[in-house]
């Protein structure tokens, strides 16, 4: 069980144990940022971590985002005509494969649009499920709101997103 904080603020414990305890520094950054409330903000906090961001028009329409590392440090690339709620997930994908794939980084991963993904992706997706819409908080806002488009707004997600949250979370999405 996470920690809450009045307003709103969540620290999920699924986080702290994907970013790692020989990562202290950088757990203490993220319960920085996510005592602050919701939605996330995952910009601020991928700035804070000195990941430099670019919103890219990539010539392969089906590429959402890539991340990779330089001499000159870690960037993160957004397609730029996606909507801002999909090219924050994008940024969260990104800090998943940040944090849970380090040793790979150098390589990169550029993230395509596909229903057919390998286990790198699939963990990746469900870091950033779990930084933008904590599986605690989900619940109760679920349960509160009622409403998939009233949750994607306070998360500030995508609809898709929250969607396929819910269906993850064994939500019946029809009913919201």
């Amino acid at each position: 069980m996470g920690v809450f904080f009045k307003k709103e603020g969540y620290i999920s414990p699924h986080i702290l144990e994907w970013i790692g305890e020989e990562n202290k520094q950088e757990q203490e950054i993220y319960k920085k940022f996510a005592s602050k409330g919701f939605p996330f903000d995952v910009v601020d906090f991928a700035t804070y971590l000195q990941i430099k961001l670019s919103m890219v028009n990539f010539e392969d329409k089906n590429i959402s985002g890539a991340i990779t590392k330089t001499k000159d440090g870690v960037k993160i690339l957004t397609n730029k005509l996606d909507i801002l709620q999909r090219q924050y997930f994008t940024i969260a994908h990104e800090l998943g494969h940040f944090f849970l794939h380090k040793n790979d980084l150098e390589n990169g991963f550029i993230d395509y649009r596909s229903l057919f993904i390998d286990d790198r992706e699939k963990m990746a997706n469900k870091f950033a499920a779990e930084l933008l819409m904590p599986e605690e908080v989900f619940h109760k806002k679920a349960q509160q709101f009622g409403d998939s488009e009233k949750l994607a707004k306070f998360f500030r997600v995508s609809l898709s997103a929250c969607l396929t949250r819910l269906t993850f979370l064994g939500y019946n999405s029809y009913l919201f």
